[in-house]
């Protein structure tokens, strides 16, 4: 096992400077926290019930703004949503009065309001055009949902839904994929192919991709790097490089050793100090 901040020649992707967050009067989940992504990365967050890791997604997603500190991605401050950010949620969050197909251009529909301002969309990309709509059909292909493109969220089954969700997302061409433990309500052979899907996308395209998940042994296939958070304050991240992602299907002793010493790690950290 190996705890390290990692080093990479990739430019950078996301930078966290000083963060500061807690709710209310609560105290702060991170403290001074300053973390780094590279570009192209696939990192997997992990931590116990409480210990922040959704909430770091939400102010990754500038759906939060931090007590103190700053928060970079690809150059620019977040202060609020960027239009390069595709966030995925374990609550499908489609429209039931709409079709697989108006669920998966929905948001490409939404751009066409803004135009390609850089501030709603970004600049120079399809909004609501031939070019979108074909966009939007490659990926109901690719995510094997396109023959369900006029059924409605409640004809299909949960995976389906799913598969519309990461495809809305995914039609929007981004450049960061933040996942909050979007497969954990799945039947396993679905969950793992949805596992499979993100971890090539991030291999072909270089897309850079953080999911949140409690599942040890997801995120051991899905981060090449993995933070690991704690239930106290987190100051220091503690970073796990893993070097066997992608891998359960290839070298199970390993795979086990892997997610074995991830689990210790996550037992040390959640031990009060002595």
């Amino acid at each position: 096992m190996s705890v390290s901040r990692r080093r990479t020649n990739l430019g950078m992707m996301i930078e966290t400077c000083n963060l500061t967050f807690g709710y209310g009067k609560a105290p702060a989940l991170f403290e001074s926290f300053s973390w780094k992504v590279h570009k192209g990365e696939a990192w997997s967050v992990i931590g116990s019930s409480g210990c922040g890791k959704t909430t770091l997604l939400y102010l990754l997603a500038g759906l939060y703004k931090p007590r103190r500190g700053t928060i970079t991605i690809d150059g620019q401050q977040i202060t609020r949503p960027r239009p390069k950010t595709g966030l995925v949620l374990q609550d499908h969050g489609l429209l039931p009065w709409a079709t697989v197909w108006e669920n998966t251009y929905l948001g490409l529909k939404i751009r066409g309001f803004y135009g390609p301002d850089g501030r709603h969309a970004p600049l120079n990309e399809p909004v609501d055009t031939p070019e979108a709509r074909s966009q939007v059909s490659r990926w109901l292909k690719r995510l094997k949902i396109d023959h369900l493109k006029d059924k409605y969220p409640a004809q299909i089954s949960g995976g389906q839904r799913q598969r519309t969700a990461i495809c809305r997302t995914l039609a929007l061409e981004p450049d960061l994929l933040l996942l909050d433990e979007p497969f954990s309500a799945l039947d396993a052979p679905t969950r793992e192919d949805l596992e499979r899907l993100i971890v090539d996308l991030n291999t072909e395209s270089g897309l850079t991709t953080l999911i949140v998940t409690h599942n040890i042994e997801e995120a051991v296939i899905m981060g090449r790097q993995i933070l690991v958070l704690n239930t106290g304050v987190n100051k220091d991240p503690a970073v796990f490089n893993n070097a066997y992602a992608t891998a359960a299907h290839q070298d199970q002793a390993a795979f086990r050793s892997q997610c074995t010493q991830l689990r210790k790690l996550l037992g040390d950290l959640d031990e009060p100090p002595a």
